[in-house]
């Protein structure tokens, strides 16, 4: 059978990309493509961009989206950038398999429409285990799902995910595959100080980072409240928060009550997340849920010790004890603990993110992750 020929669907995608979901989707494109794969990405049109562009190698295709407005699922845009990807799929009759990369993202529901217009296959990725309840948020929303289900494939990126969508949602399971998120492991994990003057702590000073959206779920604000009682046992250590988001500032404000705006820094958003991973001694991830996180991934290829939430997503991804350290998501106690088990001793941190770095290169690899997709692509091109 001859290289695949996919259409990426994501609403959106800007030129560069500020979530994990984002930079994953556009990391397995170039791998996909790489690999011998055509690919062609379709978002929607921001105001000031290009119809077309490159990025990261990959051929981009931007789609009218108007009007646009800042509470977009409410907006007619979203039915816009569906009609206008309806037409899109329907005039590229070369095209084998039409990929969503977000079952509560409006491109699945254009992407299963049309593929079923023109006799192609249509493939739904999962990333989070609420992907249906966001999706009804939009008008008409109990359809759409309805539509998305018709999908030819669906894809999970973890166990919990892929739980959810055969006991809550019905989906058959030979219509299911389980394929984790993907990344390259850095040539070198050693560590920096880089930050360090930049948030105008001493060079001494040990820094414990988290990377996320400020999302509900996130729980950054569990993290900032538990603080406190970490300080009072660990001394010049930081908590450093990468990323933006809806919550932020409620975060900012109960970090300023409990008053730690020395100790706890928020960065805002970065494109440069990888310095602050070479800068860390521990990476934590407080997320009450999960698919299957980006952030902690990146980490782990850094060869940071992680402390993690005890999710599904991340018992996936982390042997406790092991390549990294898991708690009680709803027990403040358990994660100062196991914080302060790395923070005190080095040489197991050492040890555990050494372990964490092979995890990902021999189970996470983008290379193999790929593959997968390839493997799914071809089943539902020979179905």
């Amino acid at each position: 059978m001859s290289p695949a020929n996919v259409l990426f669907a994501s609403l959106f995608l800007p030129p560069v990309p500020i979530g994990g979901a984002e930079t994953h989707g556009l990391r397995l494109a170039a791998e996909l493509q790489h690999q011998g794969c055509r690919v062609t990405y379709v978002t929607a049109r921001l105001p000031g961009l290009r119809h077309r562009e490159q990025l990261d190698g990959v051929r981009v295709q931007r789609l009218p989206c108007f009007p646009w407005r800042k509470k977009l699922r409410n907006s007619i845009a979203v039915h816009v950038y569906w009609a206008a990807l309806v037409a899109y799929i329907v005039r590229h009759a070369d095209i084998d398999v039409c990929f969503s990369q977000g079952a509560f993202d409006i491109s699945s529901v254009g992407a299963v429409i049309a593929a079923k217009l023109v006799g192609k296959k249509s493939i739904v990725k999962y990333g989070s285990e609420t992907e249906f309840d966001n999706l009804r948020g939009f008008l008409g929303g109990s359809a759409l799902v309805s539509i998305v289900r018709r999908a030819d494939m669906h894809i999970a990126n973890g166990p919990g995910v892929y739980s959810m969508m055969a006991q809550r949602y019905c989906l058959k399971e030979d219509k299911m595959r389980l394929i984790p998120n993907g990344i390259t492991a850095p040539k070198s994990a050693e560590r920096t100080l880089e930050v360090h003057p930049s948030l105008g702590v001493p060079m001494h000073s040990r820094l414990v980072v988290n990377i996320a959206r400020f999302y509900p779920g996130k729980s950054q604000e569990r993290l900032i409240e538990a603080w406190p009682g970490i300080q009072r046992v660990e001394k010049d250590v930081h908590l450093v928060l990468v990323g933006s988001g809806p919550r932020l500032r409620h975060c900012q404000s109960v970090a300023d009550q409990l008053g730690l705006q020395q100790s706890v820094h928020f960065t805002g958003y970065s494109d440069a997340v990888a310095m602050f991973l070479r800068s860390a001694t521990v990476f934590i991830s407080p997320s009450n849920s999960e698919g299957c996180s980006n952030a902690l991934l990146e980490a782990m290829a850094h060869g940071l010790p992680c402390v993690a939430t005890d999710i599904s997503a991340n018992r996936a991804v982390i042997s406790d004890g092991q390549d990294g350290l898991l708690y009680s998501a709803a027990c403040a106690d358990d994660l100062s603990q196991k914080l302060c088990e790395l923070l005190d001793d080095p040489s197991r941190a050492a040890r555990v993110g050494a372990s964490a770095r092979r995890k990902i290169e021999s189970d996470f690899a983008i290379q193999d992750v790929a593959r997968s997709y390839l493997a799914a692509f071809a089943q539902v091109m020979e179905s």
